[in-house]
């Protein structure tokens, strides 16, 4: 049986756990390049893993930013209907019940 190390990282386990995990799709790749059997199928060197990563983290930090827009957004619309709804109960407080208003 041959050990060697191209066979232990070419084994179907490894590629199996990293589709898996919970790790982002482009991570997942990266990982699978980076034990790649055939040497040509790896990223040339670290400088071309270190972009896959850059790119990688851009887009996080992209999507925080967003999401960070989002909730700014979704807490002032909430504060507004607060204060719509105060507005509205104060309103009601002022006017009688119909059974109470006079003729006009």
């Amino acid at each position: 049986m041959d050990w060697g190390l191209a066979k232990l990282l070419s084994d179907a386990p490894a590629s199996e756990r990293l589709d898996a995990s919970l790790a982002p799709a482009s991570l997942v790749e990266l990982a699978k390049r980076c034990l790649a059997a055939d040497p040509s199928d790896r990223p040339a060197d670290a400088a071309a893993v270190a972009e896959v990563v850059t790119k990688f983290e851009r887009s996080v930090a992209d999507q925080l930013r967003e999401a960070e827009v989002t909730r700014a957004a979704s807490e002032a619309a909430a504060a507004e209907a607060q204060k719509t709804a105060a507005a509205e109960r104060r309103r009601r407080r002022g006017t009688p019940p119909c059974s109470l208003r006079l003729p006009c």
